[in-house]
């Protein structure tokens, strides 16, 4: 039993330890918001911008010069027959002939050779005997022919060949005594069947030596090839081509040119040498007045959410920050940045009271969201639209409005930037590199290309990183060595 005397002390030291106890609780709120529910990143839909692989074809006729003048010798036409018109006559090739190219047409100029006989013959009377007289002459012409060229969706050469010649101001005849006999309408029966035949020589050798589809083919299936672009990531390549179109075919200074587009989407992999699938089929020609010669690529570059924290906590981890007019205060303890859905969360564990009014002490861990962006302009990902999420909000409002009030997300998002141009920068140089010393397919394929320009395509959330997306565009093409 307590005695009387006792008590009043005894009742006075509970009395303090029982508010003692009460003063932490009642100067401090603990404002613990639950973690938003995890929820999956979108995938991405980025399509691959297609590129168009662009592939020059120059055929120099020189080439076609030489085999027809091969081919192509001696006699062209030859009548030993004199009983049946009078006439004999032989047509030889008469030195080289010339093939140029210009204006879009090719022409072929023929020197030739013609020797003719003519006979006269005078029947004075039935018994009488006959007079005749035979003269020869010899003399050189130039028979010129010109084709057009173009080519077919089968990849085949079409020309049209017309050749013709000029006897000039003075057509040929034969002096037999005292007659002066013509014979240009003799030697133009002789000479324009065979016009036509050299015409049709000419389309043919035009459509057998100037193999366009050949060349292609092997640029197309070479295109396929894996080249390889980091050997220390096996980064590797891809080439997959989708269709072909081409400028016409032009006739310029000695030279067939035309331009072929191979349009392909090109993409890099990692892990071991891939095996693609080749498509032999080269699809139809499509022609058109201009090819483009646009490469690109897409290329990544990210952040890990673990060095994005360090980034943020090394800004703002232990700052203490005050707001309207120094009314409040509030410290930030931890940081930490993940992803959700297509967020990014982060993790605030701070402490904050009014200093003046005296309210309550807070104290816990909140969290906000913002959307990511890249920003070409300094080649970072930043955040936008940054707010407390819905579940720390609910909280605040009970019992740390002010802070809902204070614009602490304006000042966050401004340490919010996370720089990918060094990893960009590397990814495009390393292709570049791979380009340069890898491209040489074959002896006769080279790939050329060069990156320029990088431009924004997207962002996206992994479950470790935030990964930009970018497009690099330059100019590309396959260099056909030997034709």
């Amino acid at each position: 039993m307590i005695k009387p005397f006792l008590f009043k002390p005894f009742l006075f030291l509970c009395s303090c330890l029982f508010i003692i106890g009460l003063l932490p609780s009642c100067k401090t709120v603990n404002i613990n918001a639950a973690a938003p529910d995890k929820v999956a990143p979108t995938a991405p839909n980025l399509a691959p911008v297609p590129s168009t692989i662009n592939v020059p074809v120059s055929f120099n006729v020189k080439q076609l010069e030489n085999r027809i003048n091969q081919e192509l010798n001696g006699v062209i036409y030859k009548d030993d027959n004199i009983e049946d018109d009078n006439y004999k006559m032989t047509i030889t090739k008469n030195g080289q002939i010339t093939v140029t190219a210009d204006n879009d047409k090719v022409s072929f100029n023929v020197p030739l050779h013609i020797w003719v006989m003519g006979r006269w013959q005078l029947d004075v009377c039935s018994f009488c005997p006959k007079l005749s007289k035979t003269q020869t002459a010899e003399f050189d012409i130039v028979v010129t022919s010109q084709s057009t060229i173009a080519l077919t969706e089968d990849w085949k050469i079409k020309t049209q060949t017309i050749g013709d010649y000029t006897w000039g101001n003075q057509k040929p005849t034969l002096d037999i005594g005292p007659v002066k006999i013509p014979i240009s309408s003799v030697i133009d029966i002789a000479l324009k069947p065979q016009m036509g035949k050299l015409s049709a020589r000419f389309d043919q050798e035009l459509q057998n030596r100037v193999n366009i589809k050949d060349y292609i083919q092997k640029a197309w299936i070479a295109a396929q090839q894996p080249i390889l672009v980091d050997k220390d990531y096996q980064t590797w390549l891809i080439v997959t081509p989708t269709e072909v179109s081409a400028t016409p075919l032009k006739a310029k200074a000695g030279q067939l040119n035309l331009t072929v587009g191979i349009k392909a989407i090109i993409q890099t992999i990692s892990g071991g040498m891939p095996q693609p699938v080749v498509n032999t089929v080269l699809p139809k020609l499509n022609t058109h007045d201009g090819v483009s010669d646009d490469f690109n690529i897409g290329l990544s570059g990210d952040i890990t959410y673990t060095l994005a924290s360090d980034i943020l906590r090394k800004q703002v981890g232990g700052q203490t920050y005050k707001f309207d007019d120094d009314k409040y205060q509030m410290t930030i303890d931890s940081v930490n940045l993940t992803g959700n859905a297509d967020y990014i969360l982060i993790r605030l564990d701070l402490r904050g009271k009014q200093l003046k009014g005296g309210s309550k002490d807070i104290k816990g861990t909140v969290y906000m969201q913002g959307v990511p962006y890249y920003d070409p302009a300094d080649m970072s990902i930043k955040v936008k639209d940054l707010q407390y999420n819905i579940k720390s909000k609910n909280v605040l409002v009970k019992s740390a409005g002010w802070l809902l009030k204070a614009g602490f997300e304006n000042q966050l998002k401004k340490y919010m930037i996370f720089p990918v141009k060094d990893k960009l920068e590397d990814t495009k140089k390393m292709v570049q590199n791979g380009i340069n010393n890898n491209g040489h397919i074959n002896d006769n394929i080279t790939l050329k290309g060069t990156l320029n320009s990088l431009e924004p395509q997207g962002i996206y959330l992994t479950p470790n990183s935030l990964k930009a997306m970018v497009n690099a565009k330059g100019k590309i093409n396959i260099v056909l060595e030997k034709l």
